[in-house]
């Protein structure tokens, strides 16, 4: 079976989705794991993949590949701020889109496994090279941040009565 997912990984640019019902079973994540490809939430992707030496060429295949005549900008280090990415291409290439930002699956996997429970937005915000109000954004964005409660949040149509 890893043959299978090795083979899927090189026909799709390194990056798989996955869903609950394809996700492997944790024998098979482990021998996947001695070949250097991470099971993540909703992909399953080798380590390598995210090197910057070998992002042009998964942007340049996936443009050829979809007709698509401007190539998008590349992702400077963790995190883009480009979001002018053609749909569907972020979670093609194994990348995740939240608050306006496109983020590395390996980097919100990371943020998943090792930053949220406790919660350091500090070292999340590190790890994303961003400042740490956008890093909030992003954690709030995943679902990792509580949001403010209602009892919290004054409320302005009482202050004026």
């Amino acid at each position: 079976h890893t043959r299978t997912i090795r083979y899927e990984l090189r026909q799709n640019l390194g990056s798989l989705v996955i869903d609950k019902r394809s996700r492997p079973n944790a024998q098979l994540r482990k021998r996947l794991g001695k070949l250097g490809i991470v099971c993540g939430r909703h992909h399953i992707y080798h380590r390598d993949i995210y090197k910057s030496k070998y992002q042009w060429v998964r942007f340049v295949l996936y443009a050829l590949w979809n007709d698509i005549s401007i190539l998008p900008s590349l992702p400077e280090h963790r995190v883009c701020l480009e979001t002018r990415w053609p749909k569907g291409m972020a979670k093609a290439l194994g990348y995740y889109q939240y608050a306006g930002y496109i983020v590395r699956a390996d980097v919100i996997d990371t943020i998943r496994w090792k930053h949220s429970n406790p919660l350091n937005v500090n070292a999340i915000s590190s790890k994303l090279g961003l400042p740490l109000a956008e890093s909030h954004k992003i954690c709030k964005a995943m679902g990792i941040v509580p949001s403010e409660s209602k009892s919290t949040i004054p409320n302005k149509r009482r202050k004026a009565k």
